[in-house]
């Protein structure tokens, strides 16, 4: 009776992920076949063929999803921390420019915008850290007790 559950499940989830794979496929071929019929300038339509790869490519790297039934706490937790800390560094990494050309538009030095742009991402860091000794091995009831006891 147990085999006959897994083998039903594993049955269903090969249709979830062979399904979402046609579906990724269909969405692909409609978007490569909706850019040439806009006919654009090439250099639009090569901006919006890179971000309809990249919006592939994060929906293809959400597929295993629907494959995997379970998954060590240890992995899972490494791969959202991965996640979290590219997703930071993007934003961090591209604020970074637009930062130092706003500081120098105030009047400051190369040096004291790029000097302030590092305390303002140190500061960041820090606060980080600080949320982190918080939070760190507490459950969501223990930070709600915790909140209503004071």
């Amino acid at each position: 009776m147990g085999t006959e559950t897994l083998a039903i499940s594993s049955g269903r989830m090969f249709r979830y992920a062979f399904g979402s794979l046609l579906l990724l496929a269909g969405s692909a071929l409609l978007v490569a076949h909706g850019l040439a019929w806009l006919n654009l300038e090439l250099r639009i339509l090569r901006a919006l063929q890179g971000g309809a790869i990249c919006a592939l490519g994060t929906a293809l790297g959400a597929v295993p999803v629907l494959v995997i039934r379970r998954m060590p706490v240890a992995l899972s937790d490494t791969l959202l921390g991965f996640g979290a800390g590219v997703m930071l560094a993007a934003t961090a990494f591209s604020l970074i420019v637009p930062g130092i050309a706003a500081a120098e538009s105030l009047g400051l030095s190369p040096w004291g915008a790029s000097g302030l742009i590092s305390f303002g991402i140190m500061l960041g860091a820090f606060g980080l850290y600080l949320v982190d000794r918080k939070v760190s091995g507490a459950s969501p009831e223990m930070l709600v007790a915790r909140r209503t006891n004071r």
